[in-house]
């Protein structure tokens, strides 16, 4: 079937490395090995197939690890392991220029005035809790956008399975998720104000706010 693509990708590298004090209890490490460097190199492709008005994601991560450990002197190479991770695969239907279905893992927030406003349920990390490395894992999502004018957007989404992640409350089961999402534009789209109605199975419902003011 002839689709046309769009693809990126980018490369990750970082490292750590950790002084130990000797201790009557791990002489020279000798007992508990601890790796003291650690390097690890990522990659993440973000591949897109488009037919028409169907778009499909694919947005894995592939993580190399590298860790060595001294003991007694000597540098001892402690593990290396590879592993891929499903951050966002999801696909994207056009219904018309007004209407949009997404269903599928991904990541989606209210942007940066998520900061000061905490009102997405359902992803509860905020600019503070993240820093250069951090990707949000997706999330299993059904969602539908519609924008009946320029300025205006009600987006409607559901979390209808588990991604296999703990839940924000210590302890809790995974519990469907529903929220609806009502935001006003303007100045260009610099300027914003959206209202969050909310609730989930086996839990109270919410009602957030969220807003941002380009102040010049």
């Amino acid at each position: 079937i002839p689709f046309e693509y769009d693809f990126s990708h980018s490369m990750w590298l970082r490292g750590n490395y950790k002084e130990l004090v000797d201790s009557p209890l791990n002489p020279q490490n000798q007992i508990a090995v601890i790796s003291q460097r650690v390097g690890v190199v990522e990659w993440r492709p973000d591949l897109t197939l488009i037919k028409k008005t169907l778009k499909v994601k694919f947005r894995p991560r592939l993580l190399t690890t590298v860790s060595q450990a001294e003991v007694a002197g000597a540098t001892r190479d402690r593990e290396t392991a590879s592993k891929m991770e499903w951050n966002e695969f999801f696909a994207v239907l056009d219904a018309s220029e007004t209407l949009t279905f997404t269903y599928g893992l991904h990541n989606y927030q209210w942007g940066p005035a998520e900061a000061l406003s905490p009102s997405n349920k359902i992803f509860r990390e905020t600019a503070q809790t993240k820093d250069l490395f951090y990707m949000t894992k997706g999330k299993h999502l059904f969602r539908a956008n519609l924008t009946p004018e320029q300025n205006w957007t009600e987006v409607l989404m559901f979390e209808v399975g588990d991604n296999g992640e703990p839940e924000f409350e210590a302890g809790e089961a995974f519990a469907m998720k529903a929220s609806l999402k009502s935001e006003y534009a303007w100045n260009g789209g610099a300027d914003y104000f959206g209202l969050v109605l909310g609730g989930r199975e086996r839990g109270r419902g919410w009602l957030g706010e969220y807003f941002s003011l380009d102040v010049y």
